[in-house]
């Protein structure tokens, strides 16, 4: 393999200058890593250059000049964060040049990689992207992205952060359905196959469960919230569709004691 480097490229657009088809895919989480470190394998054929783009759950790729562009896969142990404390890359294997020209920390949680492809034909090329994931769960380094400028600050108890247990069987139609414990106001972010829960007011909020049929996508497209079951309200603040693929449910107790909470999203 030549030429595996990593030029950052401020400012750059994804989409900027792009021409041809683009080809999505949904990571296929293999599991394995934590809630704050992870590894994504991406394969894909090029013939031409290319520029693959990795966020969330999801990755893109749109061919600048040549055959289009296909994806092999893109294997992850779960869902890349949107704020880092580290990022590397590495170029694997393919006989041309790998640059990474974008790093998500300075790109929104956008990982780009351009692909040059120097001889005709179809090639097969790999890269590993690895990351550990920084301390705030935002979408773009901005804290309101989990409260409005109404809220009061967090209490100093910690995020209780959970992966979610992938069940299958959702099809081009997913379903998770989280339950927790409150006693007081909590906020619930779920973002690709993990979910992180914050307490505004009251004792430490706490997960029963996080169960889905996949990750969830970045752009949902239709997407639902419904509150099952809970004495107090439950509310959806954010959806994933405006918020980077982050959905935050708002939960108000309004009786001393913890009580079960249990809401779904489609």
């Amino acid at each position: 393999m030549k030429g595996a480097i990593i030029l950052l490229a401020g400012g750059l657009a994804f989409a900027q200058g792009w021409q041809g088809p683009e080809a999505v895919i949904q990571m296929n989480i293999r599991g394995g890593g934590s809630a704050d470190q992870g590894k994504c394998t991406a394969e894909v054929e090029v013939d031409g250059v290319a520029e693959v783009g990795i966020q969330a759950s999801e990755g893109r790729i749109r061919t600048i000049s040549g055959q289009p562009a296909t994806w092999r896969r893109l294997d992850c142990t779960g869902p890349m964060p949107s704020s880092f404390a580290d990022f590397r890359f590495r170029g694997v294997d393919g006989r041309g040049r790998q640059t990474l020209i974008a790093d998500p920390r300075s790109n929104n949680g956008l990982a780009v990689v351009r692909i040059e492809d120097p001889q005709g034909g179809r090639e097969g090329y790999t890269f590993d992207i690895e990351w550990r994931a920084g301390a705030g769960w935002n979408t773009g380094g901005r804290q309101e992205s989990w409260r409005r400028d109404r809220e009061p600050q967090y209490t100093d108890a910690p995020a209780a952060t959970i992966r979610a247990a992938i069940r299958g069987g959702g099809g081009d139609r997913g379903k998770c359905t989280a339950e927790v414990e409150v006693d007081g106001v909590a906020e619930v972010g779920i973002r690709g196959d993990t979910g992180e829960i914050r307490t505004v007011s009251g004792q430490p909020a706490s997960w029963r469960r996080l169960d889905c049929t996949g990750p969830m996508p970045v752009n949902p497209g239709d997407f639902r919230f419904r509150g099952i079951d809970g004495r107090g309200r439950q509310e959806l603040l954010r959806d994933p569709n405006t918020n980077r693929g982050l959905a935050i449910v708002r939960i108000e107790d309004p009786q001393g004691g913890r009580h079960a909470y249990t809401f779904d999203l489609e």
